[in-house]
């Protein structure tokens, strides 16, 4: 049997390591952290490198880009859950709130990390957008001179050529309205199209859509959404051969506000969808995704092959409730003849707010954050999406009927395989 002191000593190499303040470090916190979430059954299909990136790259909420392997994640914030954990000092957190210069280069084919010239101010929340081998990013928030302000946001535009390896960053027209956490794509007119932001970090939110003109070099506004939100970032993408825009989810107000006043603890999560047509100048509601969430990535998938139309695969996203919240690993994958939703198998970690791409069959989903709120990692995930499951209707989603008033049961129809476009089945689907 032992004696007092030594079950007392056994007892003290049981607990955590603490510094000389007697709080537990941040690398302790990471260890327990990892050991808490890191999925045990996670399958063959899904490959993590947990420290791929390096430390200058911790960048959750950046401004991403993707030109032909390469995906670029422009500023965001370098915060980690773990430093609050250890040191319980948020000013000392603050200066990694404000976002940061960096632009780390990540290439999907041989997963080597570089850096890009610096973009000229602290960026957080930006959102880019790609014309050729050009990236255009715009606003984000920025801090404000004024003790505990929430962040305003910027106007700012600025243009980087990719293919000039002594380019440095360019000033371009400024936005119209200054936003951040808004959305930005190029479409097939070669215009591009911001939508959606906020006005400061917390609201009040926007639904302005300002369009810009390259050979002009000038914006005006177009038509807005119907619904304000923010965190929008890559949920804003091409469809249909550029001719319209896909934004999908972000954050709103839980009821409509008197200018100027904005509330934290009133935000609620969005679930709706809504496409913009460039020719008729109009937005047009589609199903509502199936479970709301601000911040999610949406990439193009040409499933069936290059010469079928793309699906969009959707992944992760935060939920907000208050001013605490999670993240998701969900992966879901979008038909877009169909309008309908269906299931992948989840990521190996949570994620959102860094930069997302597939490179031969492979999704990459880089850096970002894993936790609500200031959570960088320098994670890598590698899905591959030619080895996964087939997509699958989703246990959560209702097989949908023509009237759902109507008694007459014969009218519903059977979840259609996504996996068949041959099929009858589909055909009709498609018509409805």
């Amino acid at each position: 049997m032992l004696s007092k002191d030594k079950v007392q000593g056994a007892h003290k190499e049981e607990q955590e390591p603490t510094n000389m303040k007697g709080i537990t470090t941040e690398a302790d916190l990471r260890k327990r952290y990892l050991a808490k979430y890191q999925d045990p059954n996670k399958p063959d299909f899904i490959k993590v490198f947990e420290d791929h990136l390096p430390e200058q790259s911790l960048q959750s909420e950046c401004a991403s880009a993707k030109i032909g392997t390469k995906i670029y994640c422009v500023g965001g914030l370098s915060a980690t859950m773990h430093e609050y954990e250890a040191t319980h000092n948020w000013n000392a957190m603050k200066k990694k709130l404000y976002g940061n210069q960096v632009v780390t280069i990540y290439d999907m084919e041989t997963m080597e990390v570089t850096y890009g010239p610096e973009f000229p101010y602290p960026l957080n929340h930006g959102a880019c957008a790609v014309q050729g081998n050009l990236i255009h990013c715009t606003g984000g928030f920025l801090p404000t001179k004024k003790k505990d302000a929430w962040k305003a946001s910027s106007d700012a535009h600025y243009i980087l050529d990719t293919s000039d390896q002594n380019a440095r960053w360019q000033k371009a027209a400024d936005m119209p309205l200054k936003r951040g956490a808004h959305g930005c794509t190029f479409l097939n007119d070669e215009n591009m199209y911001c939508v959606g932001g906020a006005v400061n970090q917390w609201g009040p939110f926007a639904n302005e859509l300002m369009i810009y003109n390259p050979s002009t070099n000038s914006w005006e506004l177009g038509t807005p959404m119907q619904f304000p939100r923010d965190h929008l970032f890559d949920s804003v993408v091409p469809i249909d051969g550029g001719s319209k825009m896909y934004v999908a989810g972000g954050k709103t107000h839980l009821k409509k506000l008197p200018p100027g006043v904005s509330n934290p603890r009133i935000m609620l999560n969005s679930n709706k969808v809504e496409v913009y047509d460039v020719k008729k100048k109009t937005w047009e509601r589609k199903n509502d995704l199936l479970s709301a969430r601000a911040a999610i990535s949406v990439v193009p998938f040409h499933r069936n092959g290059p010469d079928k139309p793309a699906n969009l695969i959707l992944l992760g996203g935060e939920f907000f409730q208050g001013l605490s919240g999670q993240v998701y690993r969900v992966v879901e994958e979008y038909d877009l003849q169909s309008d309908l939703y269906y299931c992948l198998p989840s990521l190996a970690w949570p994620y959102f707010g860094g930069g997302v791409g597939i490179h031969d069959g492979k999704l990459h989903v880089v850096g970002g954050g894993d936790w609500f709120g200031a959570a960088a990692v320098r994670r890598v995930q590698i899905y591959d999406l030619d080895e996964a499951p087939k997509p699958r209707q989703c246990f959560y989603d209702q097989v949908p009927i023509f009237d759902q008033y109507d008694r007459n049961w014969d009218k519903r129809m059977p979840y259609p395989d996504i996996n068949d476009y041959d099929s009858e089945q589909v055909k009709r689907w498609r018509h409805l």
